[in-house]
């Protein structure tokens, strides 16, 4: 008796899922959508893109949305077409039976910026996509020059995150967006290197604020293990020597600071 009394309720609900679906689609062919709600979930007050460019981008595409029969409306094309936008990190469209429409978009903050060998510029975000310059804003970001070959046209559609396991971590964008990332977590750091910059060889080299010397970092293994290694010279060692009479700080050695100064060089083992 039990076991019947069990089915019975699945029953039910079962049918009441299928009445309430069935009104729900019936409801769709009489409503008509009366607005249009854009809601920005982030925190940064100026990007790349605002919410009544992200109106335009949806008016441009599928027309007035208000006024339509919300069955006729179909929010999964709107959410890829938003998806697609260099600017945009993520886009969710919901309605309602009373015929509204919510777009709920996160927008994609810059990390670098790149300024390849043919002097073209764009970004790498924090989540490792292309990002096209906009005309008459500029974000402030660290930047990145010298021997990058990859031009915007060819790389648009990719990612560029940092994974060990990844053959996309032999990209160049991917180690420089590596190092940025690292970077900016440490507001130290962030303060002393003002450019970051690859050499004809495919070394990365950064460029301190302050001081006429360069920072020869080569490759990005072992990046935290060198750059605090790099610290550490730089708060006790360099004062010592005078960063004026320094040309350049090598850190390509896991565990050495080699340092060439005035036609010399200085070598310290380090033990970290």
């Amino acid at each position: 008796m039990k076991k019947i009394i069990q089915i019975s309720v699945w029953l039910l609900l079962f049918a009441g899922i299928i009445v309430i679906t069935g009104f729900a689609v019936t409801e769709k062919r009489t409503v008509k959508c009366i607005k249009v709600d854009v809601f920005v979930n982030d925190n940064q007050p100026i990007t790349f893109i605002n919410r009544a460019e992200i109106y335009d981008l949806i008016q441009k595409d599928f027309g007035t949305l208000t006024g339509k029969f919300m069955n006729t409306i179909n929010t999964e094309q709107i959410e890829n077409r938003l998806d697609q936008n260099p600017y945009i990190h993520d886009a969710n469209v919901y309605t309602s039976l009373l015929g509204e429409i919510t777009v709920d978009i996160s927008r994609e903050r810059p990390l670098l910026r790149i300024i390849n060998e043919f002097n073209e510029s764009y970004y790498l975000s924090e989540t490792g996509k292309p990002m096209p310059v906009k005309e008459n804003f500029t974000h402030r970001a660290i930047i990145a020059t010298g021997f990058i070959g990859e031009k915007y046209s060819n790389i648009m559609h990719r990612n560029y995150v940092y994974s060990a396991d990844s053959v996309n971590c032999r990209s160049m964008l991917t180690k420089l967006y590596r190092l940025a990332s690292v970077l900016e977590k440490s507001p130290y750091l962030n303060g002393i290197i003002e450019q970051i910059y690859v050499n004809n060889e495919g070394d990365i080299e950064l460029v301190p604020a302050q001081g006429d010397f360069l920072i020869i970092l080569g490759g990005i293994d072992d990046l935290e293990i060198r750059l605090e290694n790099f610290l550490a010279f730089y708060g006790a060692g360099l004062p010592k020597m005078g960063e004026q009479k320094i040309e350049s700080i090598n850190l390509k050695f896991k565990n050495q600071v080699v340092c060439k100064k005035s036609n010399k060089v200085w070598n310290q083992q380090t033990s970290l």
